[in-house]
């Protein structure tokens, strides 16, 4: 097991304290003993998906859990009433415009951000038009073979191809690999609302405060005619 999954455990363990959670109330909330809630903060298991989707909807900070960054949610009136889908939409686009003003030099990127949103251009944008697994899209995208994405990943490769053809879901660990060694927003993976936005939230903010407004006003305006088309 690799160190940066012991910090994602030790920050787990501190979210749930910060929210007054003893480690019955939280299993209690995802379907699992207290026992079993130990054990997976002493790393002998692993939540499953369904756990760690129920896990998102808790007071827990996934994101923060996962990628260690706390962020401030100053456009909560935004987007809160917004879909997962048209997060998405917005998600991609302050990637696009983060990695504009990268080439532009008109903003520093550190080359693990730069890959993540290159990830995401990739995952949101050929994934919403063919419905393919996350597991084929990275395959395609590294131009990789089955074998070579499960070494990459230290799965065997009929693991792989089941998470690839979508029979088996990825566990806490697997989403941590997933986004430490591939870039991929562990809110992609499980598909967690909030998550999503402090993903945009973020980028927002290393766009700067002239940028960052002139997007939010953008994105205002994109929300009102989503809303007008439902």
């Amino acid at each position: 097991m690799s160190i940066g999954y012991f910090g994602v455990l030790q920050r787990l363990k501190e979210e749930r304290i910060l929210h007054g959670m003893t480690q019955q109330d939280l299993g209690s909330r995802i379907g699992i003993s207290q026992g079993h809630c130990c054990k997976v903060e002493q790393a002998d298991k692993r939540l499953t998906y369904p756990e760690l989707v129920r896990l998102a909807e808790t007071e827990v900070d996934l994101y923060y859990v996962f990628t260690n960054r706390r962020v401030r949610q100053v456009h909560k009136d935004l987007f809160h009433n917004c879909s997962f889908k048209e997060l998405l939409c917005y998600l991609s686009m302050t990637a696009s415009l983060a990695m504009c003003m990268y080439d532009e030099r008109q903003i520093h990127l550190e080359d693990d951000l730069y890959r993540q949103l290159c990830c995401i251009q990739y995952i949101v944008g050929t994934g919403n038009r063919h419905e393919e697994t996350i597991f084929t899209l990275l395959k395609q995208r590294e131009n990789e073979t089955q074998q070579g994405m499960a070494e990459q990943l230290g799965v065997n490769v009929k693991t792989y191809r089941a998470l690839e053809q979508g029979t088996r879901l990825p566990d806490s660990e697997l989403v941590w690999k997933l986004y430490d060694v591939c870039k991929v927003p562990p809110a992609l993976i499980i598909k967690d609302t909030k998550g999503i936005v402090c993903e945009i939230e973020y980028l927002m903010e290393r766009l700067g405060k002239r940028p960052n407004g002139a997007i939010y006003k953008y994105f205002c305006l994109l929300h009102k005619y989503y809303l007008s088309k439902r």
